[in-house]
């Protein structure tokens, strides 16, 4: 790219993690490939960076559908493992297990959820975005911006210039993009990580899904391809560290303690890795010609599984937002539109950021009366079908208000 001559992507794209490809790839499919879409990297999650990231990843059925819609689902499908049942139950802290919901996880006959590998998902992403004309990598950092009349200026650390129409970020949970715009936040440390791990099994595990609450944390075992699963150990932040180096046969002896037997022998314990939690909403998704989305916009505790799927349906809502914007002949950058996007996706992103926080900390409460309620609680909830087919509802992503991509229609 050369320097000090002004370059003009229609609009740029900071953060090339899963939601930035899933935004890039929703506005090229309603666009002609004269629309330019750039894609400035992230260091630790670049195209460029041959390091691999372990971790397993949920898809809600609202994601599975703007899949569809971009006509990529048949292309990953064959690496995804539906979630066919849910387990949840509450542990005391004297390791009693009781209040056991179960879930048929299923709406109108289809799995509301799936996992998959991030590696897969986001190797597959870039695969397809390399067949399309108007989408383009470059390997930047972010200096300054100029605001013009009708447009904003980018200044890289490396003297390149770009003008464009809007600048999206997605750049992550510690976002330089928000800070560079002056967007604060609201959040705390929750002092907890969770370790994440691929356990090989010798049994079947017929699609279900595991969420144990302990009194340190909740501990998930998510069904993978084959005869594998993948667990999340939540507990204090010193705790794991501890387990993560310890000796690998008493890692491997703790881990088969929370496991269980129904999926049989361990066989193997493999992808080990360790990320620290913390609860941040952006005070605001906007500024003038910016948008934020994603972790830049929000992180919740993974406990359900849902943080990328509220990133992704960001994604689909301000794609959606700049094609109708376009069709009229209209500044997608403008204040009128991006105001439109924080509206629509407030709600959502709020909502469950703060239910997640509260399960958590409503498990992770040491108080014996308060277990009791939860022990109740569960017990009630198992007995009353329909209450449970709000969950599973809310956790396909499909409850509220959706874009048209999360619907599974095309933009």
């Amino acid at each position: 790219m050369n320097k000090n001559i002004i370059n003009t992507p229609n609009i740029v794209i900071k953060g090339d993690g899963i939601v930035s490809l899933l935004f890039a790839l929703s506005l090229q499919s309603a666009v002609d490939d004269s629309f330019k879409i750039l894609i400035i990297k992230n260091k630790e999650f670049s195209r460029f960076n041959n390091k691999r990231n372990v971790r397993t990843i949920s898809i809600s059925l609202s994601t599975v559908n703007m899949l569809r819609a971009l006509g990529f689902w048949e292309t990953i499908v064959k690496h995804t493992q539906s979630i066919n049942k849910i387990i949840i139950s509450s542990i005391n802290i004297d390791n009693i297990n009781s209040g056991y919901l179960n879930f048929n996880s299923n709406l109108d006959g289809e799995a509301a959820s799936y996992t998959i590998e991030e590696h897969i998902f986001r190797e597959e992403l870039l695969k397809n975005i390399d067949t399309k004309k108007n989408i383009y990598f470059i390997n930047a950092e972010i200096q300054s911006i100029i605001h013009k009349k009708n447009t904003i200026q980018i200044i890289t650390v490396q003297s390149s210039i770009f003008e464009t129409k809007l600048l999206v970020a997605a750049d992550g949970r510690k976002s330089k993009m928000r800070t560079l715009f002056k967007i604060k936040d609201i959040g705390w440390n929750y002092n907890q990580a969770s370790l994440s791990a691929v356990i090989e099994h010798s049994k079947k595990h017929d699609g279900v899904a595991i969420e144990s609450f302990y009194s340190k944390g909740p501990f998930a075992i998510l069904p993978m391809t084959g005869n594998r699963s993948s667990i999340i150990w939540t507990m204090p932040r010193d705790e794991i560290y501890e387990y993560k180096n310890s000796n690998p046969l008493f890692l491997k002896d703790k881990i088969k303690d929370y496991f269980g037997n129904d999926r049989g022998e361990i066989l193997h314990i493999k992808d080990i890795g360790i990320f620290e939690l913390y609860f941040q909403i952006s005070r605001k998704l906007v500024g003038t010609r910016f948008a934020l989305m994603g972790d830049a916009a929000h992180t919740v505790h993974p406990l359900a599984g849902q943080g990328l799927n509220i990133g992704i349906r960001d994604a689909a809502t301000l794609a959606e937002k700049i094609v109708d914007a376009l069709r009229y002949g209209f500044d997608f950058g403008s204040s009128a539109i991006i105001e439109e996007y924080e509206k629509e996706r407030r709600f959502d992103i709020v909502s469950s950021a703060l239910a997640y926080d509260s399960i958590n900390k409503f498990f992770t409460n040491k108080d014996k009366n308060l277990y009791q309620v939860g022990k109740m609680g569960l017990s009630i909830i198992e007995k009353i079908p329909w209450i449970k087919n709000v969950f599973i509802h809310e956790a396909s992503g499909l409850s509220g208000v959706s874009s048209r991509l999360t619907r599974g229609e095309n933009l």
